[in-house]
Formats: structure tokens, sequence, C-alpha cells
């Protein structure tokens, strides 16, 4: 559990804005569940639970606006891996994010300004 805390506590800013997530293909008790928070500083992060267990997820989010970026870092806790950096995303489309992730997993994604 500490290393699901500890990209929570590292990534979730006081006073941070939530925005909600489209998640494509979208699907009746998805297996994916997310969350996208702005900080005061306008820092970018995205909160990704795959709760299924035995086998990875291809989804695409639909990022409005605020949340749009050219580059997001990530980072990921599931099974085997504890707060691992993954490499980078840069979309083609700013407002298209594909994103894999792994079985039973916590993935970050964190644009800064």
């Amino acid at each position: 559990p500490w290393g699901v805390y500890g990209l929570l506590s590292r990534h979730a800013r006081p006073g941070s804005r939530v925005h909600p997530l489209l998640v494509a293909p979208e699907r009746n008790l998805s297996p994916v569940h997310g969350t996208a928070l702005v900080a005061p500083t306008g820092e970018r992060t995205i909160l990704l639970v795959h709760d299924e267990g035995s086998r990875r997820c291809r989804v695409e989010l639909e990022l409005p606006p605020p949340l749009r970026a050219k580059r997001w870092e990530r980072v990921t806790t599931d099974r085997v891996r504890i707060q691992e950096p993954l490499p980078a995303l840069e979309p083609a489309d700013a407002a298209k994010l594909p994103v894999v992730l792994n079985p039973f997993s916590l993935t970050v994604l964190h644009a800064p300004e």
C-alpha cells in the first residue's frame, strides 16, 4: 500500500481542481477509473486505476483544454513495480492521450505547467 500512498501524496496537490475524465472505449463496469487534477501552479496530474487482474488495458483519454499537454511523465505501481517511472508520452494530438495500463495498477501521468 505504501507504493500507492506515495504516488498519491507526491502528485495530488492541495487546492487542486478536479476534472472528470472521458475514457474510450467506454463500457459499463469498465475496469479503468480515473481522475484529473489541476494544481494552483498549473501542473496537471491524471490518476488512473486499472482494477482488472489478468491483462493490460489500452485506453484513450479525451482531454479538455485545461488538461492538454505536449508531454506526460508516467509512473506506476502494480503487482511487480513500485513507483516505477515509465517512458513519457508525447501524444500527436494533445486532446487525445492513448495509454496502456498494467493489470491491478495505479498509473500517474504528470505534466508540469
